[in-house]
């Protein structure tokens, strides 16, 4: 493939906007096969996961119903980093208002793409080794059920599907890589 002309963006520009997220089209050269095609995304705000394991060895889920699949689904704790905030803030608060626990140190797992074909959604990945319930979940706006799940389950949770948000199954692929849990 020696003089091939990499793939590359020749022009960019936002076509919808809302509070919640900014869709852009793209005009991409994917060399002299395809020529230039035009691409859509959608652009939101930085995203953080958490994969908090209690002090009582137990793993912290909260399940909410998500218009987007139309179902309720079992997900680590998570949510968008607000303005000013750093990620590592926006894990700690996300974790405290949606399961009650606090984080007395993060461990950074990565930063991911949750969608490279359709997002330009960042999600920054951490894990919390020695989490503490200091209060039920304070969420206002999100009608959610918190649970606490043995780490020994966490594998046969993930093999029957339960956990089906690809992203967090990356955090938890991230954490195992890193040794911190065992699948």
């Amino acid at each position: 493939m020696s003089g091939a002309e990499p793939a590359r963006v020749l022009d960019r520009r936002t076509e919808y906007v809302c509070p919640w997220l900014e869709v852009e089209s793209k005009g991409v050269w994917l060399g002299s096969k395809r020529g230039e095609e035009r691409f859509f995304s959608v652009k939101t705000e930085p995203y953080i996961a958490v994969l908090a394991l209690t002090r009582d060895d137990r793993i912290a889920f909260v399940r909410l119903f998500r218009p987007a699949v139309e179902q309720s689904v079992l997900e680590l704790p998570s949510g968008r980093v607000e303005p000013g905030e750093t990620h590592a803030e926006a894990a700690r608060r996300e974790l405290l208002e949606e399961t009650g626990c606090r984080a007395t140190e993060l461990r950074p797992l990565g930063i991911h793409f949750t969608d490279t074909g359709r997002m330009q959604t960042r999600q920054w990945a951490f894990f919390a080794p020695d989490a503490e319930v200091v209060a039920g979940p304070s969420s206002p706006d999100e009608d959610l059920v918190v649970s606490f799940v043995p780490r020994s389950e966490l594998r046969s949770l993930v093999a029957r599907g339960n956990l089906a948000t690809t992203a967090h199954l990356g955090v938890i692929c991230a954490a195992w890589a890193a040794g911190l849990v065992d699948l």
